[in-house]
């Protein structure tokens, strides 16, 4: 059983490989935060006749860094278990050099994965992940636009200090027009209603007319006379 583990930064990764006896096979090798030094990883682990049936791969969770790399390996078919940087620092401190850097970072990240003292990161499936990067970034709108408004309303009091009494004042009289144009409505409606109910009543006064025209059998023009 081989163990791996894999210093993550922004642009370059480090990667270790050790025994079940905690002996490197290797030197450790870097490699770019690209598709090309993905590939270069694959191959460097392949030449060692290791592969997803007999190796494990252990990773920090360091920033989004990982993310690209973590989707790789697991598309190529490797174990990978991320933890919390926090469990590394203490296994640090069980070496008598606490020096850091990339080669003792992914040194002592395998080591974790061969004694198994840690505890795996839980993730969300690919939608919730996305909802959720997607519900952080429209927060961080929210509180830009907000920043933004403090700032203006700041500018405002110190170069137009009268702008909250002008917009008070124009609030009021446009409530005020609003408030006439609602009657002038009720107004133009109750008109218009009383114009259909007196048309209603001519036409039924009509009718009636009319009726009484067709009981007595008399032609019109001569009534009319």
């Amino acid at each position: 059983m081989f163990f791996i583990g894999i210093d993550i930064a922004k642009n370059t990764h480090e990667a270790s490989i050790i025994d079940i006896y905690g002996k490197l096979v290797s030197e450790s090798i870097s490699f770019s935060n690209s598709v090309k030094g993905f590939e270069k990883l694959k191959n460097y682990i392949s030449s060692f006749d290791i592969d997803c049936d007999n190796s494990i791969i252990g990773m920090e969770a360091t920033g989004h860094y990982w993310l690209s790399l973590y989707s790789a390996l697991i598309d190529f078919g490797f174990n990978v278990v991320v933890i919390n940087p926090i469990q590394s620092d203490a296994f640090r401190k069980m070496y008598i050099r606490q020096t850091k850097n990339d080669s003792v970072d992914s040194f002592i990240i395998a080591q974790i994965m061969r004694f198994g003292e840690f505890s795996e990161s839980s993730f969300s499936n690919e939608n919730t992940f996305a909802l959720r990067n997607l519900s952080r970034y429209r927060f961080s709108l929210v509180d830009e636009c907000s920043d933004w408004k403090r700032k203006l309303v700041a500018i405002l009091d110190q170069v137009f200090p009268e702008y909250s009494t002008l917009f008070l004042i124009f609030m009021v009289l446009l409530l005020k027009n609003f408030y006439l144009s609602i009657r002038f409505q009720k107004i133009c409606f109750l008109s218009v209603l009383l114009l259909l109910l007196s048309f209603s009543l001519n036409v039924l006064r009509a009718a009636s007319v009319w009726i009484k025209l067709k009981r007595l059998k008399r032609p019109l023009l001569i009534l009319l006379v």
